[in-house]
């Protein structure tokens, strides 16, 4: 999907459950992500608006899924934005905080 289809479906407000913004422009990924925070009214976006950043060893695949299935607060949606997750699924690279593998060297 190009980003002008992905801006219409948000601002259709009929969106997808999921969506994987990929590609090397970080600052278009942000602000694609950022509209899709948007979607819930600002005074409930501290409740209803969560940003996992992946780089952070405490950022499962887990906690990702724990997140997406806690229910809106006081709003008809939940936004759940993982930052860097293919960090989640490329277990060669390091994430701040992680322990070194076993098979690592030191």
């Amino acid at each position: 999907m190009t980003p002008q289809a992905f801006r219409a479906q948000v601002a259709s407000g009929a969106t997808d459950p999921v969506y994987a913004i990929v590609g090397d422009d970080d600052h278009g990924k942000a602000a694609l992500a950022l509209a899709l925070g948007e979607m819930v009214e600002e005074d409930l976006r501290a409740f209803n608006v969560e940003r996992l950043y992946a780089v952070h060893a405490a950022v499962t695949p887990i906690v990702v899924a724990e997140a997406a299935r806690t229910l809106p607060m006081i709003a008809a949606r939940r936004v759940v934005i993982v930052l860097q997750a293919e960090k989640l699924f490329d277990p060669k690279k390091k994430r701040k905080g992680a322990e070194p593998a076993a098979d690592e060297d030191e």
